[in-house]
């Protein structure tokens, strides 16, 4: 009985159902059109391994070799590439105002079951995620190498 009800509701009104989703597209199509805007996103790789040229014995090869599988060091260098110093460092390196990158964010995740470090950078400035992405990657590499003698990136 109530399903016949609301059947019938629906095809009186059904002009209203279709007005409503016109309505609803033609405000999306607008807000995108007119206040959204383009993001941009720059993703680098950095890849963890032991320093050949610090370790001397074979064992101290292995033992940081297990210390990387623990993944504290990973997580540590993660840690130390998204902070905001070294983006704060970078941007004055580079020259440009904190103020002016407040929409920007950094971002790191350690791939799943590798020594791999992934740097993402986003915002709306095309080239300017491409170069602060490279700045704090390299800037990034010279403080933590300093930190852990026995890795490189």
């Amino acid at each position: 009985m109530e399903i016949r009800f609301y059947l019938r509701m629906i095809q009186r009104g059904w002009w209203l159902i279709v007005i409503s989703i016109v309505i609803a597209v033609n405000v999306s199509i607008i807000n995108s059109y007119f206040f959204s805007v383009n993001m941009y996103q720059a993703e680098t790789l950095f890849i963890v391994s032991p320093n050949l040229d610090k370790i001397k014995a074979e064992d101290d090869l292995v033992d940081s070799l297990d210390t990387l599988d623990r993944r504290s060091i990973i997580a540590t260098y993660g840690e130390f590439f998204q902070s905001r110093q070294m983006f704060i460092y970078s941007l004055e390196q580079l020259g440009g105002n904190p103020d002016d990158f407040i929409d920007y964010t950094v971002s790191v995740t350690v791939l799943p079951d590798t020594n791999i470090l992934r740097l993402v950078v986003e915002g709306p400035g095309q080239e300017n995620v491409a170069v602060l992405a490279n700045a704090i990657g390299q800037y990034s590499i010279n403080a933590v190498q300093d930190l852990y003698t026995v890795y490189d990136i």
